[in-house]
């Protein structure tokens, strides 16, 4: 029966009684207990450490983001898509200031000459009007006016000329910057923005709207760190599988 003994007592009539030794037992359970709490501490070390492993790389990466490939983003979306609610002369404006002003006298221009025989036909009424009702401040009689003598026909003729700087002068008032943004304006309705020389759109785009570009920036930057932190989150997740041999089919 080997050399181990029961441990016990006899009594006055000699019976013996074993003493259970618990003792051993409940040692035997703390031990057990406190090796399943260092796994569990163990399991949350390591939780814990590749959450620190995953933030620290999304945020190195995120720190390289730059305005520069904010920039190439925009221009990929292409300016007909971006300045959607953009008017066609601000973009051209603020993307080429050279080409709208040379724009603006070709159309100055044009515009005159097409209202070149309205001009003369409105100087020549006012000439008109004015020597008549006035024949004696231009130094004329109202015998003149009646008979047209050559008189009247002189100052009529020297009115005319006057009269029809005075209108060409209004027009152009007329035909300012505004008018010239609307005629660009319902021209980009048929032409499109996309016909525009504008160069970099991100760059239009931060002139023309510097807040809607801060504002896109941030919320390019929100998507850009979501993105992110998946990317480095599955490249952990894989490195880790491959350590323990659990290899994911592709």
């Amino acid at each position: 029966m080997g050399n181990s003994r029961l441990k016990g007592f006899k009594d006055s009539s000699g019976k013996f009684h074993p003493i259970t030794d618990y003792k051993g037992v409940r040692k035997s359970r703390d031990q057990s207990a406190k090796l399943q709490g260092v796994k569990i501490d163990r399991k949350k070390r390591y939780k814990k450490d590749i959450e620190d492993i995953i933030s620290t790389e999304t945020e190195s990466r995120i720190e390289n983001l730059s305005e520069d490939e904010y920039d190439d983003y925009l221009d990929d979306i292409g300016a007909d898509s971006l300045f959607t609610n953009y008017s066609y002369s601000d973009l051209l404006k603020n993307s080429d200031e050279i080409a709208y002003n040379t724009g603006y006298n070709d159309w100055l221009d044009g515009e005159i000459r097409d209202m070149e025989r309205e001009i003369r036909k409105d100087a020549e009424q006012r000439a008109y009007n004015d020597l008549t009702d006035n024949p004696t401040s231009h130094g004329i009689t109202a015998k003149d006016v009646e008979d047209g003598t050559d008189a009247f026909d002189e100052k009529l003729e020297e009115l005319n000329d006057e009269m029809e700087t005075e209108v060409r002068e209004e027009k152009e008032e007329e035909l300012d910057n505004d008018a010239y943004d609307d005629w660009l304006d319902n021209l980009g309705d048929d032409v499109g923005v996309g016909s525009l020389n504008i160069g970099s759109p991100a760059r239009v785009l931060q002139d023309i709207d510097p807040t809607a570009y801060r504002v896109g920036y941030s919320d390019w930057s929100d998507g850009e760190r979501d993105r992110i932190t998946d990317e480095v989150t599955n490249e952990i997740d894989e490195e880790e599988s491959i350590k323990a041999g659990e290899f994911v089919d592709a």
